[in-house]
């Protein structure tokens, strides 16, 4: 008989737990069944459970008939996360893409300056108003594209003068662009560049480093280039140590500049190499110490952004770098109808903060002879005049020379031409200087090697006398 014990109290303990099974759940109380609910205030991950502050403990079954639940949900919280309204069209487009501002490569179709001095970073710039001498706060969105719903609802959420900065690795990349840009925000490329060692960032497989041959690093450098059509510039991604390495930026920025396209240098370090070598080319430069979205809480981001408001004000020019997080692009349209009826900093698009070469002053912009309204058109519209935010809009009176015409050629040393990049002015991330001998030191010229420098560019008017 002993063998049949185990099996006689299996059966007596499993009855009675499969009747209270099916019996339980209709007398239970809410607090047992309902799955708990995350807050999805800024920066919060406590959880709660409405049902214990409901003052009607209403069983399942009783919800289940009245169809409701059996809770009310909690009060909104001051500072937490409701998306923010949709936004009517300015009417403001970016102009349509330009042929004379490009060229084909076996890359794809890259960027390039006219040759009437027309440059990408001016002609598909956001119109600014010329004479609006308030200072000025550029923000710009990262991560565009890497999620379809975030590009469609930046684009119905944020003011047209929001930056779109797009990651090389989005799908659909060309046509979230062109929807972006026809609503009227600037368009940047993030350039995925080497991260420190140690650091859990992947750049990902088109990264330009200092570990990979010249030919790799020139290889994806153009393919980067190749997604990025009707782009004002470009935006680090990473890169916190090559910034100062002066045989790899250099080269980099000056291809930037020749090809007309403006760059940010999103390190987040005030001491690096690119406000020096964006001084020498004179080439369209900004750098960003703001990232509000290091800590996703409401007040941290808004101290973040306060802090980016204070600099303008002071500066003349503040750049801020934002995730493309629910959270964060609903922080920044809350800002963005503070400043506008605040009405003391301007928010304005990259193009309209960016200085020519490392000036730290606000950028002085001359006054356009005629307002241009040639971008508030549809696509497609022939090109007109460069925008009225151009610092240095070509053949506008009164200004200097356009600034992107291509800066003096290098030669490629002979050992090396087999990897000259399309458009021949340089021998693009090459760890050897044109002339086989290492590159000038911006930041001890004492110690450069006896070459002769190049002859600078000619200066930008700081403004134009009428």
């Amino acid at each position: 008989m002993l063998r049949y014990a185990p099996f006689a109290l299996i059966w007596l303990i499993g009855i009675p737990f499969a009747v209270w099974l099916v019996l339980a759940p209709s007398n239970a109380d809410p607090r047992y069944w309902q799955v708990d609910i995350v807050d999805v205030k800024l920066g919060s991950t406590d959880v709660f459970n409405p049902a214990e502050n409901a003052k009607d403990k209403t069983t399942l079954k009783d919800a289940a008939k009245s169809n409701t639940l059996p809770f009310a949900p909690p009060p909104k919280m001051d500072g937490g996360f409701s998306p923010p309204p949709p936004l009517p069209s300015d009417g403001i487009r970016i102009k349509a893409l330009n042929p004379d501002l490009q060229e084909d490569t076996d890359h794809g179709t890259l960027p390039r300056a006219a040759a009437d001095g027309r440059a990408p970073w001016q002609y598909y710039a956001r119109p600014f108003p010329p004479d609006d001498k308030r200072p000025r706060l550029a923000i710009i969105v990262k991560d565009m594209g890497l999620s379809a719903a975030g590009v469609t609802d930046g684009i119905a959420t944020l003011p047209g003068t929001i930056t779109f900065a797009f990651s090389p690795y989005a799908d659909d990349l060309a046509k979230s662009m062109q929807s972006a840009r026809d609503a009227g925000h600037e368009t940047m490329l993030e350039l995925p560049l080497e991260v420190p060692p140690g650091s859990t960032e992947d750049p990902g497989t088109l990264a330009v480093s200092s570990t990979q041959t010249t030919s790799v690093n020139q290889d994806n450098f153009f393919k980067l280039l190749s997604h990025m059509p009707g782009c004002v510039g470009v935006i680090t991604e990473g890169g916190q140590q090559l910034v100062n390495n002066q045989n790899m930026i250099q080269p980099l920025m000056q291809n930037l500049s020749t090809r007309g396209l403006l760059m940010v240098d999103d390190t987040q370090q005030n001491e690096t190499l690119t406000p020096l070598i964006a001084e020498q080319l004179k080439a369209p430069w900004a750098r960003s110490l703001f990232s509000i979205d290091g800590t996703l809480s409401q007040d941290a981001m808004d101290a973040a952004m306060g802090k980016a408001v204070e600099a303008a004000k002071q500066n003349g020019r503040a750049v801020v770098i934002a995730g493309a997080e629910p959270l964060t692009r609903a922080t920044i349209a809350n800002w963005a109808r503070r400043l506008d009826r605040e009405g003391v900093v301007a928010l304005a698009p990259i193009s309209a903060v960016v200085t020519l070469g490392s000036a730290q002053a606000a950028p002085q912009v001359a006054p356009a002879p005629a307002p241009d309204n040639t971008s508030q058109v549809p696509a497609g519209a022939p090109p007109g005049n460069t925008p009225a935010n151009a610092p240095n809009a070509p053949n506008t009176p009164g200004n200097a020379p356009g600034v992107m015409q291509p800066p003096p050629e290098v030669t490629p040393p002979s050992d090396d031409s087999s990897i000259t990049p399309p458009d021949g002015s340089m021998n693009l991330l090459n760890p050897k200087a044109s002339n086989g001998a290492p590159a000038p030191n911006l930041l001890d010229p004492s110690k450069s090697a006896a070459t002769p420098a190049p002859p600078p560019v000619p200066p930008v008017s700081p403004q134009a006398n009428h």
